[in-house]
C-alpha cells in the first residue's frame, strides 16, 4: 500500500468525523456516537499542537495527534490521541502514524514525556503502544461509561530516549 503521511487541513474535518462515528470506531474513544463536523472541528482548532493524518490513494484512513501543554511546567509533555479507520485496523496503519508522532516529539517538540488513556479492553491498542515504549502507569477504575457499563482505562506513558538515561 502507499501511504501519505501530512499535516491535518481544515478540509480533512468531515472524513476524521466519519471516522470517529463509525460503530467500530468511537467505543475505544471518547466521543459519543453521532458526531458532527462543529462537535469534532474544536479538537483540532490550535495550531500550535501536531495534527497529523494518513491518506492512501486520497482517502483518509488515520489520524494523530500531540497535544501539548501550555502551562509552562508541563511544557514537556503532550497527550496522544490516535484513531485508525476500521477497515485501516491491524494492518500497520497506526504504527505508521505512532512512527511520525514520536518522530515528532522527539526530533522536533522537544517533548520528553508522551500520556494516553486506553480502555483495558482495547488490548490491540495496549500492544501497539508498549512495542513503542509505553509502559502501564495505573489503572483509572469505572473511568468511563461504555455500552452501558463502567469500564477502567489505563494511563500510559512513554518518556524520550533522552531522559530514560537521566531519571529513576
Amino acid at each position: 500500500m502507499d501511504y501519505k503521511i501530512r499535516a491535518m487541513e481544515p478540509s480533512d474535518i468531515p472524513s476524521i468525523t466519519e471516522m470517529l462515528s463509525d460503530s467500530a470506531v468511537f467505543p475505544n474513544t471518547t466521543r459519543q456516537p453521532y458526531n458532527s463536523t462543529a462537535m469534532v472541528e474544536p479538537l483540532f482548532a490550535n495550531q500550535q499542537q501536531t495534527h497529523l493524518v494518513v491518506e492512501s490513494e486520497g482517502e483518509l484512513i488515520a489520524s494523530g495527534s500531540l497535544l501539548t501543554e501550555a502551562n509552562p511546567r508541563r511544557k514537556h509533555c503532550a497527550e496522544l490521541a490516535i484513531t485508525v479507520a476500521n477497515s485501516w485496523q491491524g494492518k500497520g496503519v497506526g504504527s505508521l502514524l505512532m512512527t511520525a508522532l514520536i518522530n515528532q516529539a522527539d526530533n522536533w517538540l522537544n517533548l520528553l514525556r508522551i500520556e494516553l488513556v486506553v480502555y483495558v479492553d482495547n488490548q490491540a491498542a495496549i500492544a501497539m503502544y508498549k512495542k513503542f515504549g509505553f509502559e502501564i502507569e495505573g489503572t483509572r477504575r469505572a473511568d468511563a461509561f461504555k455500552d452501558g457499563q463502567y469500564c477502567d482505562s489505563h494511563l500510559m506513558a512513554r518518556l524520550s530516549p533522552a531522559l530514560r538515561t537521566k531519571v529513576s
